[in-house]
């Protein structure tokens, strides 16, 4: 079966032009962790005209729209707090990925989980997304132990909800395995 990622690509075009972000089999949230990011729901524009728009949802989930020149993305968003910091694990909307599938007899598909480590101060949000290529160099050299399933030009992270997170807890100020934060601004 082929993986086919159609959604992250273009959030992540937008927010580092060399970057893609690491998807996951395996979501990042959980009962214990999840949680509602006060200020996080509104409108954000970047300078080069994008916006991240937030409307929250049940619970702790938020529906994303992502809006660039190359067009528009829509998620459910779930923040993550994680000893002191937030993440957002990214997850395709399901009805907006029927839609771009309708009329396919048969596509196999596996929607992924991506992962963004956000900084929310004020009328300012600073968004960078675990890159893929950062997190396979620093496998290779040894820097980082995680489960990683790699097939042509995809690579996979297919370690569990907790290892995860540990993860993540690890190397939430590595900056390297963020790729370029995106900075956005409050749209009043």
């Amino acid at each position: 079966m082929r993986t086919i990622r159609l959604l992250p690509a273009v959030l992540a075009i937008a927010l580092c032009s060399s970057c893609v972000p690491l998807a996951s089999i395996y979501p990042l949230w959980d009962g214990n962790n999840t949680a509602e990011l006060p200020g996080l729901a509104g409108t954000w524009t970047e300078t080069d005209g994008s916006t991240l728009t937030f409307v929250k949802s049940d619970g702790a989930k938020y529906e994303l729209t992502y809006s660039s020149d190359d067009g528009v993305s829509r998620y459910e968003v779930r923040p993550v707090f994680i000893n002191g910091r937030f993440f957002l694990d990214f997850y395709p909307d399901g009805e907006a990925l029927e839609k771009r599938l309708k009329g396919e007899a048969y596509l196999p598909l596996l929607p992924t989980h991506f992962f963004g480590r956000i900084v929310l101060t004020g009328d300012t949000l600073q968004l960078g997304l675990l890159d893929d290529e950062a997190v396979e160099k620093k496998v290779k050299e040894g820097g980082l132990a995680v489960p990683l399933l790699k097939r042509e030009d995809d690579l996979v992270l297919i370690a569990d909800t907790k290892s995860l997170q540990t993860l993540l807890d690890r190397f939430a100020d590595d900056p390297a395995l963020w790729g370029e934060t995106g900075n956005f601004t409050r749209k009043l």
